[in-house]
């Protein structure tokens, strides 16, 4: 049964790989492939210690008597920065560690690529920790918490990876390597924001927002990697 629990957890990050790598007409070898997710998962580890540290220091926080600017404080903080910024970070540096000064790192889109890649070794990770924190939910509820996290967190983390992916190619193309902080900036607030709707879906209202929120942003990352393709190449990011 542990078998099946992990390959359902790894699955829905597999299926929007795939589904991505498809986009790229000159596919990326598999063992950088391979290497870019391996790598998304373990830069998981320093994100989730970093949420460890700071939650240790808010929880304390949470059982005081608040006011109202206070809670909305704290929520903003431990919602966009403790946990949305170290996950976006995290996905940025598996990328760079793993294919960004590489041969293979060739033209435009691979940049998108890459981002999509290590996003989807890190909510692999994350998925197989979610899904071995709760093992009453199984098996009778595996398909249902599996497609959800298809349809939910694991597309988000595709989407905000592959939109920073898309501002890394404008950074290296036009050398504004200030849109390389923007990028990871634009993909907390999103990340953030979809932290902030998932716990009120079960109202109609939140649901429709959540998902037009993924639709649109899916639809941004079409159009990100149609223009990526038509930029001739990333030389710029060579030098």
């Amino acid at each position: 049964m542990a078998a099946i629990i992990y390959i359902s957890a790894i699955l829905p990050s597999l299926a929007w790989l795939i589904f991505y790598l498809r986009k790229d007409e000159e596919p990326e070898p598999k063992r950088m492939i391979l290497k870019v997710f391996l790598l998304g998962a373990l830069f998981a580890l320093p994100a989730l210690f970093f949420q460890d540290f700071f939650n240790q220091i808010l929880f304390p926080l949470w059982g005081e008597p608040l006011f109202l600017w206070q809670i909305i404080s704290l929520t903003i903080f431990s919602t966009f920065f403790v946990v949305a910024f170290s996950e976006e970070l995290m996905k940025y540096m598996a990328m760079v560690a793993g294919a960004l000064r590489t041969s293979d790192m060739d033209e435009p889109v691979d940049l998108i690529i890459y981002m999509i890649t290590a996003a989807m070794g890190f909510a692999a990770f994350e998925n197989m920790l979610l899904f071995s924190y709760h093992p009453e939910l199984y098996p009778s509820n595996l398909l249902v918490i599996t497609v959800a996290r298809f349809l939910s967190a694991t597309f988000l983390h595709a989407l905000a990876s592959g939109i920073v992916g898309y501002f890394l190619v404008v950074a290296f193309c036009s050398s504004k390597k200030i849109l390389i902080p923007i990028g990871i900036l634009t993909a907390t607030f999103l990340h953030g924001f979809y932290n902030l709707i998932v716990p009120m879906i079960n109202e109609i209202f939140f649901f429709l927002i959540l998902v037009s929120f993924l639709l649109i942003l899916a639809l941004l990352l079409s159009f990100s990697i149609r223009k990526a393709k038509e930029l001739e190449s990333i030389c710029k990011m060579k030098g």
